[in-house]
């Protein structure tokens, strides 16, 4: 995994943010922006194509976590048990990632991993093209090796307990259908937060010190 820091002299208002598949900070600019201008550091969690990560520096400090699509599996699983974590979002995704019932299913994401269209995933994360000048750099090799770690990890390591406080789900997801976040939801006792109008991506509509005040 890759971790990138912006404002890494602040420790009192620490936002650790677990991005999704194919994502990286350039998708989140504004909120870079956002972050130095209310002087939050925020951390980003991204490229899953190993499992990798080492979050030691941020014990003892009060963390906002919140972790998008693929990257609410991934921190649900690779959150360090001591940390201090004040309050924590998924959005967009389950504790299980991939699963027939509580996540993408197998047999879908095997598909998408032999079947790989690039435009065709990000029209579907943005529900627009007019994003897609942000995309050009990404390789389309590289995201499949993420695709196939994700599916070795997601599928054989043991689930472990759910550490969300509140969750959001996407009515129009086109990623994580609506139907398995919820079932997911449902099986934690988690009444998640409905968007009726939103896509998979929902960064646009929502600063982060709205999704940090939930």
């Amino acid at each position: 995994m890759q971790i990138k820091i912006f404002n890494p002299h602040i420790t009192r208002s620490t936002i650790l943010f677990f991005l999704g598949f194919g994502s990286n900070p350039n998708f989140f600019s504004h909120y870079i922006d956002e972050a130095y201008h209310k002087t939050y550091r925020i951390i980003f969690v991204y490229d899953y194509k190993d499992n990798h990560l080492d979050l030691t520096f941020l014990q003892n400090q009060e963390v906002y976590l919140i972790a998008w699509s693929m990257g609410v599996a991934i921190a649900n699983y690779f959150i360090p048990k001591n940390l201090n974590i004040k309050k924590s979002i998924a959005i967009n995704g389950t504790n299980l990632g991939i699963h027939k019932t509580l996540g993408i299913p197998p047999v879908i994401f095997m598909h998408t991993i032999k079947h790989f269209n690039l435009l065709d995933f990000y029209i579907n994360v943005f529900d627009s093209k007019n994003f897609l000048d942000n995309i050009k750099d990404i390789c389309n090799s590289q995201l499949i090796l993420e695709l196939q770690n994700l599916y070795a990890t997601l599928t054989t390591i043991p689930p472990k307990q759910s550490l969300w406080d509140y969750a959001i789900t996407s009515q129009n997801d086109k990623i994580f259908q609506a139907k398995y976040q919820l079932q997911a939801w449902q099986s934690q006792n988690l009444s998640p937060i409905i968007l009726p109008n939103s896509p998979h991506f929902i960064f646009f509509d929502y600063s982060l010190e709205s999704l940090c005040n939930l």
